[in-house]
This record gives C-alpha cells, sequence and structure tokens, in this order.
C-alpha cells in the first residue's frame, strides 16, 4: 500500500487558478508526476497539468524507455494542451505569445513492490527534484545542492500553438533517470524548485518540519512572507511505502 499527501499552493498573491505548478498520480500510486511550468511561457500550467496527467494513463516504463514511452507522452500531452486553449478567442497580444508554445519541468515516478520492499524509478527534466532521507542525511535529485538552481532549468517544450497543426516534430528532452532502493515504511517527497532549493537549505531540520506540520500550505505561506523562501507556486508530496 502507497499512502501519499499533496500540498500546491500559487505564488502569494495569486489565485489557485494561476498556480502553474501541477500533481496526477494513477489511483494505485505506482506512477505518479509533478510538472512547474514555467512562468515566462503563456499556458504554462495547462501544459504542466497535460504532461503529469498523460504520464499517469501511459502504458510502458518511461525509465526503461528508449524514445517510443516518451514519444507517445509528448505527443499526448500535447493534444491534451492543444484541445484544452480555446485559440479563436484569444486577443492577439496572447495569440502571438501562445504560438510559441509552452514549457515546463516534469518529474516521474514509477513505483514497483518487490519481495524485499519497493523500487523507486525517477525520470526527471529540469528542478523538480525528488528528496530522500538516509541516516538524518537528505538527499536530493536531480539537484542536491542549493546553488545549483537558477533560471534556466531544462523544460519540457509543447510545440508550437495554433495556427501550427497538433501534429509537430518533438524535441527530446534532456532527461535524468534515477533509480532508488525502499525498505517497507520508507518515505520520499516530492517538491518543486522553491521549496526543493528550501529543503536543501535546511537541511537538519526541514524534513522533521514539514512531514509533521499539521497544515504545511499555512507553513509554506509564512516562509514566502517572512522572505526565507522564493514566492512562487509550491508544490509538495510526500508519499510513504507502507508495508
Amino acid at each position: 500500500m502507497i499512502s501519499v499527501r499533496t500540498y500546491r499552493l500559487p505564488k502569494l498573491g495569486n489565485s489557485d487558478e494561476e498556480c502553474e505548478d501541477a500533481f496526477s498520480s494513477n489511483a494505485s500510486f505506482s506512477r505518479m508526476a509533478i510538472a512547474d511550468g514555467a512562468s515566462d511561457s503563456i499556458f504554462s500550467g495547462v501544459w504542466a497539468s497535460s504532461l503529469v496527467d498523460e504520464f499517469s494513463r501511459i502504458e510502458g516504463r518511461l525509465h526503461d524507455d528508449t524514445g517510443q514511452v516518451l514519444s507517445q507522452l509528448i505527443t499526448a500531452a500535447r493534444n491534451a494542451w492543444y484541445d484544452r486553449i480555446n485559440w479563436k478567442k484569444l486577443s492577439l497580444f496572447v495569440k502571438n505569445k501562445a504560438i510559441k508554445g509552452s514549457f515546463s519541468t516534469f518529474l516521474g515516478v514509477e513505483i514497483e513492490k518487490t519481495p524485499g520492499g519497493y523500487v523507486v524509478y525517477a525520470s526527471a527534466v529540469g528542478d523538480s527534484c525528488l528528496i530522500t532521507r538516509n541516516d538524518g542525511a537528505i538527499h536530493s535529485v536531480p539537484i542536491n545542492a542549493p546553488s545549483d538552481f537558477n533560471s534556466t532549468p531544462q523544460l519540457i517544450w509543447s510545440g508550437y500553438g495554433a495556427p501550427f497543426s497538433r501534429e509537430f516534430k518533438w524535441k527530446k528532452p534532456v532527461m535524468q533517470k534515477f533509480t532508488f532502493n525502499f525498505t517497507e515504511g520508507s518515505t520520499f517527497m516530492l517538491a518543486t524548485d522553491a521549496l526543493s532549493k528550501w529543503m536543501l537549505e535546511h537541511r537538519k531540520d526541514s524534513w522533521e518540519t514539514l512531514n509533521n506540520a499539521e497544515d504545511p500550505g499555512a507553513y509554506f505561506d509564512l516562509l514566502r512572507k517572512r522572505k526565507e523562501m522564493r514566492n512562487d507556486d509550491v508544490t509538495l508530496v510526500i508519499v510513504t511505502l507502507d508495508p
């Protein structure tokens, strides 16, 4: 059995509809993903949610993929993104931005139960992170140092918007892959960039603080108001691999 707690908040001052982070999973939580739409591209929240939603549905393990599963994922996500935008009703200004497409980070996780515990496969593009703790020490992938977060992470592109057609030649993103072996009862976390960076900056107590917080969302607001964490959309997923 897999237990999951999720928290997703927009930037301070923004509505939930303006949040460009996304999370999705299949019913058993054996497959889940987070994504962070790039704020300098338009409809990036739609693109982020399209990526994670389609990842929760695709067949085949992305971690083992040589191209076919990734192609299915990006093609399906592009179709969903394309269909969710009412191209005909966009203003000229928005059209000129939307035609360039949308961009997002992506972190997909595939979980397999084994006789000895669990194997977790992670496939990452950009700076959304999977965070673990071992003997009290926090480790994060694909980024493990606060100084390595920057304003130009690797991203997945949606392709051009209308009047270009849905069919497009997708660009293969730079994807990093990681494998973890966990015992039953273990916990790991998924977090978008601002929170991942804050956790790495506060390695000694951030894990316990978030894992034990009654209302992590209120705590995120406090951190952002104090400017201890960048004012950004925040997503946290706490996954416990129960016996």
